[in-house]
């Protein structure tokens, strides 16, 4: 049985995923993701660990599907979402709101794993609407939720769930969203800083 779970619950290094297929979706600056770490499928030679052709959809925002090594087994089909949150240096929108998010779909019987990267704008419309019955993955059940920093951050492992390798982590798909422009880094660094100067000065006092 395989599943899309959060990895740090199971306790595993990254030892597992040496091996494991890596997606990675960048959405940092403007315009739509791009996928890379995988092969595009060739029927004729490249069969799995592989994506279709991303699609664009929406203002920035695409579809692709992911094709894995094991089909998904029964009781393990569903919709699941990832999120990343806006980080503090944001001007335009509240830190902590809904900046990226990433479903993953999974039929049963199929290894195929239909994917979408919602990017901001996108977040608000219908097609990359949350809706009952899906499973968030990743966060925040560990009490952690993403915060976009511009690095590729473990948004999902597809892991097996049961029988003798149990808890191996087969596929991992990672999401880089904005950072902030080095002025942002430079004014909040420089806000941390005179706050920690006020503090000593009253110590002092």
């Amino acid at each position: 049985m395989r599943s899309l779970i959060l990895a740090a619950l199971l306790g595993l290094t990254m030892a597992f995923g040496a091996t494991a297929a890596n997606v990675f979706v960048n959405d940092r600056g403007e315009g739509f993701p791009i996928v890379s770490g995988v092969p595009i499928c060739n029927g004729d030679t490249i069969v799995f660990d592989c994506i279709t052709q991303p699609q664009p959809f929406a203002a920035e925002s695409i579809f692709f599907t992911f094709v894995s090594s094991v089909p998904t087994a029964p009781g393990e089909g569903g919709t699941f979402y990832s999120r990343l949150l806006e980080g503090p240096w944001e001007t335009e929108t509240p830190p902590g709101s809904l900046s990226d998010i990433m479903f993953f779909t999974l039929t049963v019987g199929s290894p195929n794993i239909d994917i979408r990267a919602c990017s901001d704008p996108d977040t608000d419309s219908l097609s990359c609407a949350i809706v009952e019955g899906m499973i968030e993955v990743n966060q925040p059940a560990v009490g952690s939720p993403k915060i976009e920093n511009g690095d590729f951050q473990l948004m999902a492992s597809y892991v097996f769930v049961g029988g003798p390798n149990q808890g191996q982590i087969i596929d991992n798909f990672f999401m880089a969203s904005d950072a902030p422009e080095p002025a942002s880094l430079l004014i909040f660094g420089s806000g941390l800083i005179a706050v920690g100067m006020v503090a000593r000065r009253r110590r002092k006092a």
